[in-house]
């Protein structure tokens, strides 16, 4: 053999005994990183249906660690409730519309912080993890510390309706009751983008979690999406409703969005490419709230139940997963929420909070990196931290995220010139609007002109007719006034008067003064 021949063997040998170690290496860690079963339930026959599984009879089956977490809180004075979760789904969050905060580990049932405010309430959320809170009130924008201290009163957020928080963006996004949309970055403090819609009031929004992009739902039926460095302009509209867009969310991979509307319809949205309805839904009443878990299941709830639906966008299902009836009738449910790593979901109505288990809904592993449900003081200090090194700017939020990994090979000229482009475009499209808006404002002017001159006229012709009656009327009183004086006179004359005589001495006067002229 060649020495060529042996160094082909001998490079052959090698990778083969590299391809080996990898090959133990990946069934080694398959081993610890197999994912455990999905945890749904299962019926053993055709005839058993999920759908009539109930929470009292898998109270009866469950441990007791599980059933522990079963619970209720009857709280009505300030109910109806909103409620939240923290991300690593350990910490719960609940404001009372009339004005009650409380958060609390819900597992444990240690109660963290609790407190009263004056004002309503429309919406709570967490921030970067539960040493934050933000609470949408009546008159503004407020951030409180796990110990109910309040750190900032936001008065340049008024009266704020829904909130949502960009965890890699560290923006707080909150729709406002003026149709306004305002991004807020915790990190700086400051106001980064703000957006006027104009397609009606924003009865909903949600964020989806894949890019960043914030989506409202409109009472003229309208769903728009949002980002921060596209203008006042949504990137996206859908027609998807004859009525109010109540309620809009979406999963995980960010494939599917979910709309209900005040026509109780509820539609299945494919965001991938087409953007059109896949399925359609009929409720029986108008939906309060929706959600969905990180294994896409969703919860939907009218009046006192809630139903929840699997495999909801592969094909048309006929019936629920599961379905949950409140003994009490007079229960409404006001929002809802899955919690994350867990198969639960959290109620809130307007009698207080109630918790109970959906099978399968939550992620059994998870990345202690990201969100780690045990962490300590310190992991959680270091993880602020990295996630404030590893910030996203605003400016990469896009509806497309494979346009982030592609590189321009284009040149810099080329590159400056399209910008100069855009920017030209869009200084001509403000400039057009200013210059509708002046010449309705000239147009304006001009009525306005013609409507004061004629004003004008008018009120000179209702004086001058003013002038003739006054004149008029003077006439009139002075002859009446005439008369009056000689009527007065004729009374206090004697009665043996005799106008005859009276003539002819007045007759007889005027001769003798002729008289008397003429000797003169």
């Amino acid at each position: 053999m060649s020495k060529y021949d042996k160094k082909l063997n001998d490079q052959i040998n090698r990778n083969l005994t590299i391809q080996k170690l990898i090959s133990q290496n990946t069934k080694m860690n398959k081993q610890y990183l197999e994912n455990e079963p999905d945890g749904y339930l299962i019926p053993e026959n055709e005839n058993e249906k999920t759908l009539k599984i109930t929470q009292d009879y898998l109270k009866s089956i469950l441990p007791k660690q599980n059933v522990d977490n079963i619970f209720d809180l009857n709280l009505p004075s300030h109910s109806p409730y909103y409620i939240d979760y923290s991300r690593n789904g350990k910490y719960l969050l609940l404001g009372g519309e009339k004005g009650k905060i409380s958060m609390l580990d819900w597992k444990l049932k240690n109660l963290i912080c609790d407190f009263e405010i004056d004002n309503k309430i429309n919406n709570i959320k967490f921030l970067q993890n539960e040493t934050m809170f933000s609470v949408a009130q009546n008159d503004m924008l407020y951030i409180y510390d796990k110990q109910g201290i309040e750190l900032h009163a936001l008065d340049f957020i008024p009266s704020p309706l829904y909130l949502e928080y960009l965890p890699y963006h560290f923006l707080l996004v909150s729709a406002l009751k003026n149709n306004y949309i305002k991004y807020l970055d915790i990190s700086l403090g400051k106001i980064i983008s703000e957006i006027k819609t104009k397609n009606g009031i924003i009865k909903s929004m949600c964020q989806n979690p894949k890019n960043g992009v914030i989506i409202t739902g409109h009472s003229n039926g309208l769903i728009n999406m949002y980002t921060p460095n596209y203008g006042n302009d949504s990137i996206i509209k859908i027609f998807a409703h004859n009525n109010n867009v109540n309620n809009i969310c979406i999963d995980i991979d960010g494939n599917y969005l979910i709309s209900c509307g005040g026509d109780s319809k509820m539609k299945i949205w494919d965001l991938r490419n087409s953007y059109k309805c896949l399925y359609e839904y009929f409720n029986p009443n108008i939906v309060s709230s929706i959600s969905i878990s990180q294994k896409n299941l969703l919860s939907i709830s009218y009046g006192n139940i809630i139903e929840v639906w699997k495999d909801f966008y592969i094909k048309k299902q006929k019936e629920p997963y599961m379905k949950h009836h409140f003994k009490n009738n007079k229960i409404k449910i006001n929002q809802m929420k899955f919690v994350n790593f867990e198969d639960y979901l959290g109620i809130g109505t307007n009698y207080g909070f109630s918790s109970i288990i959906i099978p399968g809904s939550g992620i059994a592993n998870f990345d202690t990196f990201e969100n780690n449900p045990y962490e300590t003081k310190n992991q959680r200090k270091e993880n602020e931290i990295k996630n404030l090194l590893e910030k996203i700017p605003y400016n990469m939020i896009t509806i497309d995220n494979n346009n982030i990994n592609k590189i321009d090979t284009r040149s810099r000229k080329i590159i400056e010139h399209e910008k100069k482009e855009e920017e030209k475009i869009r200084t001509e499209k403000i400039l057009e609007k200013q210059k509708k808006k002046l010449k309705m404002r000239l147009k304006n002017k001009q009525q306005h002109d013609m409507i004061l001159k004629e004003f004008n006229k008018n009120q000179l012709l209702k004086g001058k007719i003013k002038a003739m009656i006054e004149i008029q009327d003077n006439k009139k009183n002075e002859e009446k006034s005439q008369i009056k004086r000689e009527v007065k006179i004729l009374k206090n004359l004697a009665e043996d008067f005799d106008p005859e005589l009276y003539v002819q001495e007045k007759k007889e006067s005027e001769v003798e003064d002729e008289d008397e002229s003429s000797s003169q």
